[in-house]
């Protein structure tokens, strides 16, 4: 968090890519297209949720003086408190509906499984010391092969539900959502390869439990296929983002 206050250019150009842009051209696909109700407050639900609590870097270093990734977390978490009840009220004028937003429930979901994991984490590091960064590679990886094996076996109990919007072109509106993160990421990352690739690989991880509680907040009774948006969002983009993980080849390497 520090790092991205230290340097606001960087700030504002995360702001803008994760919470202005792809919020903006999700609320504009919304909007044009006769999506579901479900369908529509999944895909802003998730334009607008903050960040997963395990990130994947990408491959190309970020060259700043500090640790982008965990502070494009943190920031991400203490904006999508104002960015959410934003996205529902305009939400809300421009599909001519209302529903009761319990910014107290939000709040509580993003410290419970953003704040104190990070806190946490960030107490064990102090203690660990030179060993912080082993261990913390180790968790990283095991919590990420953790975090993708539970999304593919809710995916198996919705695959009927998931087949019926492949089918009918629901899964385009997911892949046209990842793509507004990947462009957002692109457009607005800055002249650094490192920050643009961290920004794009940040931005497609958002947080699945609270894009769950924001979308069911709206539409309490449309829980099925508002899980089933945000499983394939989180498989779409990790897909998506290979590319990104891939480390590079030393071009100076005959």
């Amino acid at each position: 968090m520090l790092l991205l206050v230290r340097n606001p250019l960087l700030g504002a150009r995360a702001l803008v890519a994760m919470f202005i842009f792809v919020p903006a051209c999700t609320l504009l696909m919304t909007w044009l297209l006769p999506f579901e109700p479900a369908i529509r407050a999944s895909l802003l639900a998730v334009a607008v949720a903050p960040l997963a609590p395990i990130l994947c870097r990408a491959a190309t270093k970020a060259n700043t003086d500090g640790d982008y990734m965990l502070g494009l977390q943190v920031f991400a978490a203490v904006v999508s408190i104002v960015a959410v009840p934003a996205m529902l009220a305009i939400a809300e004028r421009v599909f001519n509906f209302g529903t009761r937003y319990p910014i107290g429930e939000i709040a509580f979901v993003i410290v419970q499984q953003i704040g104190i994991p990070l806190a946490v984490g960030l107490g064990l590091a102090r203690l660990i010391g030179e060993k912080r960064e082993r261990v913390a590679f180790w968790l990283a990886r095991i919590g990420s092969i953790t975090f993708i094996t539970g999304m593919a076996l809710i995916l198996v109990f919705l695959l009927p539900r998931v087949w019926v919007m492949t089918v009918n072109g629901r899964l385009l509106s997911v892949v046209a959502l990842t793509g507004f993160v990947l462009l957002g990421g692109r457009l607005f990352g800055g002249p650094d390869k490192g920050v643009r690739d961290n920004l794009i690989m940040g931005s497609v991880q958002r947080h699945p439990g609270i894009s769950y509680v924001i979308a069911t907040t709206a539409l309490p009774a449309d829980e099925e296929p508002i899980i089933a948006v945000i499983v394939m969002f989180v498989l779409v983009g990790t897909v998506a983002t290979i590319p990104y993980m891939i480390k590079p080849k030393d071009s100076s390497v005959p």
